[in-house]
């Protein structure tokens, strides 16, 4: 069976031997010779170990990750010690990669994983094709090959020559973008080999370029602030944004490129959600969210507010749609910014966390509502088995509260506080004593209202408002 067969992605390789005979192959097509590089051609580290070497105290690295060109990856791989777990990965439309383990130094035993991008001016690493299927590859109806079995032959691997100059640069990779970027920079490490160590502009370029996407969120994003404070020499203002630096026009086009190879791997973020419909349709998605909607999504709203009402109703132009704009967003000051996405992210915490762990274990979040959230405890004698008709019915109530801060900051969002926390719960559970047993609360609470003690809006909870008006007087009436 013969014929040219294009691949989405697959593992080519998993031993060094055959690694290095694809690799030498590409070089052979590219019309180079492996040497040893110059000074000018030396592999360029990125990722966190790059950013180590500029800030010793940007945290510690876990891995080395490169870019290089084809016969500096050659060179690269015969360097390593100890080499383990190697392969050879092609992505359609992205490139090449190597990604294996090796001890990390002669002194040091440990192994350390490492990741090699490959670039080249003269192939198209994107592009690869099959010479010749043979029968050791499986395909099915759809001409997809098994992408977890090795290439047996691998002299059948060709990737495409560029013809000319307008098709090199209109499908230049990001990793070579990146070779150019750092062609003429000076710094450089042994490792033991010398490698060009990525300027600080290029690795928060990419950092930037991992943010869109869930995986390591809460590493990339403190690694990018870290890297962005070093760019502005520390003259970062904790009231001011954090706003990306003005790339110039070559890092800038290296980050939406690899920003589009990412979704070429991942998928574009976000791409099902539609905000151009009506709040009902944007939230009753069963495909997208998978929640169970148990406290309506607005009043999620009323109950983390900033200020009389949530911060996201003033950002729509057109009231019907879940669609707010980004022009009335960047007119508010950073403080109003900032508490707009608070209370998006409580919403979200309420709606797809704690109202589904809640359904999930009635009993635990009845114990953890009642003992570690509210501690709270209502307390008052009767004669009877009503409150309606106990002769002794308007006692005042015996009430003992404890913040509930504790428990609230186990949720790790920035400024969801116990007070937050119990509305929520509260507005969700709705508890009431049986039998009228709340009368005599309710008399307590009103009759603080009517002084103004307690604030008539926004009406909350009955058993909120005796929490809070314990707790603000030292934790029991």
């Amino acid at each position: 069976m013969s014929n040219i067969m294009h691949i989405k992605s697959r593992t080519l390789a998993y031993d060094n031997i055959k690694i290095l005979s694809i690799l030498n192959n590409i070089v052979k097509d590219e019309g180079n010779q492996l040497v040893e590089p110059d000074f000018s051609g030396y592999p360029v580290l990125i990722g966190s170990r790059a950013a180590k070497w500029h800030v010793p105290s940007f945290r510690e690295p876990n891995n080395w990750n490169f870019i290089a060109t084809v016969s500096q990856s050659i060179l690269l791989i015969n360097k390593f010690k100890n080499k383990k777990n190697l392969k050879l990965i092609y992505y359609s439309d992205v490139g090449l990669k190597i990604i294996g383990r090796c001890v990390e130094s002669y002194e040091n035993e440990k192994y350390i994983g490492f990741e090699i991008e490959l670039a080249s001016d003269k192939v198209n690493l994107k592009k690869m094709k099959l010479m010749e299927v043979t029968n050791d590859m499986e395909i099915n109806d759809k001409d997809n090959i098994d992408v977890d079995r090795s290439i047996e032959d691998e002299s059948k691997i060709k990737f495409e020559k560029f013809d000319y100059d307008q098709e090199r640069e209109q499908s230049k990779s990001s990793a070579q973008m990146i070779l150019e970027l750092c062609h003429n920079v000076k710094d450089r490490m042994m490792i033991p080999f010398p490698c060009i160590v990525a300027p600080l502009k290029v690795l928060e370029a990419l950092k930037a370029s991992h943010i869109y996407w869930s995986d390591d969120f809460y590493k990339n994003i403190a690694d990018l602030h870290s890297l962005r404070i070093i760019l502005e020499n520390n003259q970062i203002s904790p009231t001011k944004p954090l706003c990306c630096p003005i790339r110039d026009e070559k890092t800038n086009l290296m980050l939406k490129t690899r920003i589009k190879e990412t979704e070429i791997l991942r998928g574009t973020p976000s791409v099902h959600i539609n905000l151009n419909n009506s709040d009902e349709e944007f939230l009753d998605r069963e495909d997208d969210f998978f929640v169970d909607r148990v406290v309506p999504h607005d009043k999620l709203h009323e109950l983390v507010k900033y200020g009389d009402h949530p911060i996201y109703e003033g950002l729509k132009n057109d009231k019907s749609k879940a669609m707010i704009e980004k022009s009335l967003f960047q007119k508010l000051d950073y403080q109003k910014q900032l508490d707009c996405m608070k209370e998006e992210a409580m919403v979200i915490a309420l709606e797809r966390y704690l109202i589904p762990k809640i359904l999930k274990d009635q009993e635990t979040s009845y114990k953890l509502t009642s003992k570690h959230i509210l501690t709270l405890e209502i307390g008052s004698k009767t004669s009877g088995d009503s409150w309606s008709v106990a002769e002794d019915v308007w006692y005042l109530p015996k009430i003992r509260a404890k913040s509930a801060d504790h428990i609230a900051s186990k949720l790790e969002i920035p400024n969801f506080t116990g007070d937050i926390l119990v509305k929520y719960v509260l507005a969700y559970l709705q508890p009431t004593f049986k039998k009228k047993g709340d009368t005599p609360l309710k008399y307590l609470i009103n009759k603080l209202k009517a002084t103004e003690i307690i604030p008539i809006k926004p009406q909350q909870h009955l058993w909120y408002d005796a929490w809070n008006y314990t707790l603000k007087n030292g934790g029991e009436i």
